[in-house]
């Protein structure tokens, strides 16, 4: 069984996953968050985005992908936002009693975001997971 931060974290992944309809993203068909399951598209054939030596190409995927994953929501009950990272950030940094000038760092950076996060209303979605090992070429 899974704690409850995981089935979160997998509930947003899931959701998110639903929301872009696999347009730039593999489909998504279920998920099961009592034994952290996602039953997702298998995208082969498929270059890993890290195994592209031409880095102008890998930049170039990188940055379409992410510029076109973005996307408003009405609706952000459903995802994680930076906001929840940032709170999860600081209270971690204050829990294990970290570096005093990190922690203050981090808690200025959480206040900081509050305060973004209350001046605006449009929400995207956030994918927590963006990366060159987990881009796929073609």
């Amino acid at each position: 069984m899974y704690n409850q931060s995981l089935r979160e974290e997998l509930k947003s992944e899931y959701n998110m996953l639903k929301e872009v309809q696999g347009k730039n993203s593999c489909k998504i068909y279920a998920y099961d968050a009592d034994h952290g399951v996602l039953i997702e598209e298998r995208i082969i054939p498929g270059i890993i985005l890290r195994h592209e030596k031409n880095v102008t190409v890998r930049v170039n995927h990188f940055l379409r992908v992410f510029r076109d994953i973005h996307k408003t929501i009405d609706n952000d009950q459903n995802f994680v936002t930076y906001l929840d990272w940032l709170k999860k950030a600081d209270t971690f940094c204050m829990i294990y009693n970290l570096d005093e000038s990190l922690t203050n760092h981090m808690h200025k950076t959480r206040c900081i975001g509050e305060n973004l996060f209350c001046k605006y209303d449009d929400r995207v979605l956030l994918h927590g997971d963006l990366h060159h090992d987990n881009m796929i070429l073609n």
